[in-house]
């Protein structure tokens, strides 16, 4: 979960940043916005679905399934 603490620390940061540049109408401020949070979003789903957050999971089940894989041969 720190990754996704960061990102989120990230994406509040860059709305500050967006909402401060007086060159930009509202409408426009207000899409970047939107589509910044829908980037975010798709990332973190990202993150759960490939278990990016779960670390050394994945290589220890491969690890045991080669292991089950071997021992039948």
């Amino acid at each position: 979960m720190g990754i996704l603490a960061l990102v989120l620390i990230l994406i509040i940061i860059i709305i500050f940043f967006i909402l401060k540049i007086p060159k930009l109408s509202g409408s426009e401020k207000i899409v970047i916005v939107i589509s910044v949070l829908l980037l975010c979003a798709i990332i973190s789903a990202v993150f759960f679905i490939t278990g990016f957050e779960r670390g050394r999971e994945l290589e220890e089940e491969e690890e045991h399934f080669t292991a089950k894989k071997n021992q039948t041969r």
